[in-house]
Formats: C-alpha cells, structure tokens, sequence
C-alpha cells in the first residue's frame, strides 16, 4: 500500500489547497484579485468548491488521478447539473512532487450549466447487498474520460472557468501577459505543447534556459512582469523543452527579432544552439547546428 492510498482523505485535502492556491496565484499575477473562493457546510450536492470570478460562479467537484493512472470514469451527483455553472475539475499529479496538471475538464462554458446527464449510465454501489446484488445510485451517473476536454496548464484552465472569451482551441486572452501591440504579434506555435509555448513566448523560454544552463549572468527574461507564470509554466512542460528549442531553430529572425526582451532573432537562435549543446548528445542535434551567430 502507497501513501497514496494509504492517506488519500490527507491528499485529497492537500490536493484541493494546492489547486485553490494555483487558481489565487494565477489570479494575482495577472492582476485580476476577484477570485473568491468557498465551501458548502454540507456536502450532499455533488461539489467541493465554490468560486467566483469575472462574474461567473462555479460549483466545482474535484477529482484526483496520479500522472499515469489507469482510472476511466468518473461519477458525479446528478445535483451538480441544477447549479447554474457547475463542473467537474479531473486534476493529474506527480507521485513524487505533487505538482498539478494536466487536468481533464467536464461541463460547459462559463456561464451555462453543465451538459445533460440524462443519458449517462446510473451508477452503482461498489458493494453487494446480502445476496451480492450491486444496487444503483439513481443520483449519480457515470462520465467516461472520453468526455472531459483535457486542459494542460493551470492558466488554460482558469480561462475555461471563468473567461467567457475562452476559445475553443484552449487559447485565454490575457491582457496583462504583453502589450496591445504584442499580442497582435505573438507567434502562435502549432507543435505538440505549442499552446504553453505560445503563453510563454519563444524568446523568453531561451533567455530563461540559457540562464539555467549556459550562462547564470543572463537576464533578459527578469524584466518581464509575468515571468513568475511563464517560468512555472516552463517548469511544468519539461518534456517539450528539446522540440520547443528545435522549433525555435527553424523561426525567422525577424520573427524571434519581436520580443519584448530586446534580443536579437539571430542571437535568441544562437542561444538555443547553446543550450541543446549541453543538453543533447552531439549526434542527436540537427537544425540549430546551421546556426554560425554566437551570442555576445
């Protein structure tokens, strides 16, 4: 028996603090502190938090699942449907760090109720009566994870919940990341884990790696005022970090030239070539190996 199994009533809590704290983070950074949070006294309805943002309330149930996990459904009390925005918050963690995402989510715009449970499976009881028959749970239905919209970043998420300019492919307008002007710039990147990338900016995820791993006296990215988020978000989606440099090797200077870091296009891809150097063994490196600029 793990720890978690073993004090999954402890992780449970700890879980839900954890996300509150990311939510409140989130909504701190980004100057925006009208998020509100809240618990039922009695939980016999179908959710574990209420909060409210932007206008909009939300009746959130929490589930949990280790990265990795085997489970495929999920079971929710046919209450949560009659609140006016309610939903399922399905949140993955690290067995060892404990750290968030991805996330699954289950409901509807913000705004709207969630979608009709009317046709989904009735639940039943884990356990038989005396003569072994598993009786059913007429208030809770069964979701398969076929149906959650999976969500990879905390930021994404909260824009699910709360922005009613949230896009259908997972995109949040934040206005406070970067200028008007930048916005209207930014490079959207389409490869696996292009949406984080997009977040964060391309320039800024080499001016943050080449601090960490070439050279600890650059600092470009500090005077960025959202560089708490974006290094977060960096921290989470390591497993990009390789495909996200190879991507930049492939970017226009002039493309990498617009940032609001005022790095050089050239200088920003010749900072990437460093750091797969010392990240990549010298027969995995390719595209950036092109590259002659040297950064000063």
């Amino acid at each position: 028996m793990t720890q978690h199994t073993e004090n999954s009533s402890y992780r449970e809590k700890l879980v839900e603090h954890l996300f509150v704290a990311e939510l409140l983070k989130f909504a701190w950074l980004h100057h925006d502190c009208s998020l509100e949070v809240a618990k039922p006294e009695v939980d016999n309805s179908g959710y574990d938090l209420i909060l409210e943002a932007k206008g909009v309330v939300r009746h959130i149930q929490l589930k949990t699942s280790i990265v990795g996990g085997k489970t495929a459904v999920q079971k929710i009390h046919t209450k949560l449907a009659e609140k006016p925005s309610g939903c399922v918050v399905w949140i993955y963690i690290d067995e060892g760090t404990l750290s968030l995402g991805p996330f699954k989510y289950f409901g509807a715009e913000a705004g709207k109720p969630l979608p009709s449970l009317a046709d989904r499976k009735v639940a039943k009881h884990t356990k038989g009566n005396k003569d072994g028959v598993k009786a059913e749970r007429p208030n809770v239905r069964v979701i398969p994870k076929g149906i959650f919209t999976p969500i990879e970043s905390i930021e994404n998420l909260y824009g699910r919940l709360f922005s009613k300019e949230y896009s259908a492919t997972g995109a949040l307008h934040i206005p406070n990341m970067t200028s008007p002007d930048m916005n209207k710039r930014r490079h959207t990147f389409t490869l696996e884990g292009g949406e984080q990338l997009t977040s964060i900016g391309a320039a800024f995820f080499v001016s943050y790696s080449y601090y960490l791993h070439v050279d600890p006296t650059h600092r470009p990215w500090e005077s960025i005022k959202t560089k708490t988020t974006r290094v977060s978000t960096i921290n989470r989606f390591s497993q990009y970090h390789l495909a996200w440099l190879e991507c930049v090797g492939q970017m226009s200077d002039t493309k990498l030239s617009k940032n609001t870091l005022g790095l050089d296009g050239g200088k920003v891809k010749a900072m990437a070539r460093a750091i797969l150097e010392v990240r990549q063994p010298p027969n995995a490196r390719s595209s950036l190996d092109n590259a002659s600029y040297e950064p000063n």
